[in-house]
Order: structure tokens, then C-alpha cells, then sequence
């Protein structure tokens, strides 16, 4: 992963080597940008320290098939939300790094596409889509 400064157009500190296997899917910066989660292909999300580099605590391990497609941070930052390719999303509570609530079922893993997972501004639902089979769902 790079991070970039948009007004100068050049990388913003050295790369973070997030993944060793499967390669970075997805990345989102927390609301106050204190956190950077990246998730990984070999079903792992993992959080930066965006300012040092260097990882904020050990990764979650978010799906144990098809690797973790995309990332989301809630509004108010307590909750990060992982789509993983088997068409499920996970709510995890950033304190604890737990599980919140049982994984939502967006699909059935064998439809084609990314699924990707988006809060609302307010936080009290989520947007989820793979292919064309858009779904939302209150956390």
C-alpha cells in the first residue's frame, strides 16, 4: 500500500507491506485518520498506524475463504465492517477487536464479483453489493 499527499501528487512516507500472500483488496482510513484498514486477499484486515507505517495491533482474521474484499469504518469509528468474498459481512468492535453480532449474509459466496460494504453517515445501516444484488442492513 502507498499513502499520497493530494495536493502534491507524490507518496506520503514509504509503502506498508500489508499482505505476504493473496495482496491489499481493499483500505479505509478511520473518521479521525488514526487508523488505516486494509483488507487482505488471505482473509485478514489489518490496521496502520497511517502517521509511522507500522501496524496498530495484530491483524483480525475477518474470513477463512475468499479473502476480505473491503473495508469500512463506522461514522463514529468504533465499529469496522469486512465484506469478504464467501458473501458475508462482519461488524468488529475496534476496542476489543471482536466480532459484533452474527456475519451478515449478503450472498452465497458463489456469485461473481467484489462485495463491498459502505456505513451510512449516521451510522445506523450499511450498504452492501456484489454484482447486482444490492442489500442494506441495520448493525
Amino acid at each position: 500500500m502507498r499513502l499520497w499527499n493530494p495536493a502534491t501528487s507524490q507518496p506520503a512516507g514509504a509503502l506498508l507491506h500489508a499482505s505476504a500472500q493473496n495482496g491489499v483488496t481493499g483500505v479505509a482510513f478511520s473518521p479521525a485518520a488514526t487508523l488505516l484498514a486494509s483488507g487482505d486477499g488471505d482473509g485478514t484486515v489489518r490496521l496502520w498506524n497511517p502517521v509511522t507505517g507500522r501496524p496498530a495491533d495484530a491483524p483480525i482474521h475477518a474470513s477463512a475463504r475468499n479473502g476480505v474484499s473491503a473495508v469500512a469504518f463506522s461514522p463514529a469509528g468504533t465499529l469496522l465492517a469486512s465484506a469478504s468474498g464467501d458473501g458475508t459481512v462482519r461488524l468488529w468492535n475496534l476496542a476489543t477487536r471482536r466480532p459484533v453480532g452474527a456475519p451478515l449474509r449478503v450472498g452465497s459466496g458463489s456469485d461473481h464479483g467484489r462485495l463491498v460494504a459502505v456505513f451510512s453517515p449516521g451510522g445506523a445501516l450499511i450498504a452492501s453489493c456484489r454484482s447486482a444484488s444490492p442489500t442494506v442492513a441495520r448493525p
